[in-house]
């Protein structure tokens, strides 16, 4: 009893962003896979209150994600706003989610930003979710404009 009183006063005081660093975004790790090259890489900024967040991804997201043509094209990351995670950025610096989002000015969810594999911003960033048919029509825009970027860098 002694001993298991001793391992949860440890445990309890065990920073957690040492821990969330096992489990947060490697995002330099991921643009450096080889099936990541030449993609456009979608920054999905997401929130588990925002109602406009489950339909984009139940009706948009999820088939990106499926489509064999999209895989060709894209890969997403999603970034949440109201979770509190360390993020390694595209240089391999450790920030927090907070700041990760400060970065690229997100104030509201849904937004999608594509950037190339250095995390630079390469076309029109969407924001918000309302109309399936036309959000169809601005994400392959921005997609096509993002392709474009990357293959004259």
């Amino acid at each position: 009893m002694k001993y298991l009183m001793v391992l949860l006063l440890i445990l309890g005081s065990v920073n957690p962003m040492i821990l969330a660093e096992d489990v947060g975004l490697d995002l330099a790790k991921k643009v450096a896979q080889p099936e990541h090259q030449d993609k456009v890489h979608i920054l999905y900024f997401s929130a588990s209150y925002c109602s406009f967040c489950a339909d984009l991804e139940e009706n948009v997201l999820h088939a990106v994600r499926v489509n064999k043509d999209y895989q060709k094209q894209v890969f997403i990351s999603e970034i949440s706003l109201d979770e509190s995670t360390v993020i390694t950025d595209f240089k391999g610096n450790t920030i927090d989610a907070d700041e990760f989002i400060d970065r690229y000015d997100v104030s509201f969810t849904p937004t999608l930003i594509f950037v190339d594999n250095q995390g630079n911003e390469i076309a029109k960033r969407r924001k918000g979710y309302q109309n399936v048919e036309f959000y169809w029509y601005y994400l392959d825009i921005s997609i096509a404009n993002g392709l474009k970027a990357i293959q004259s860098q």
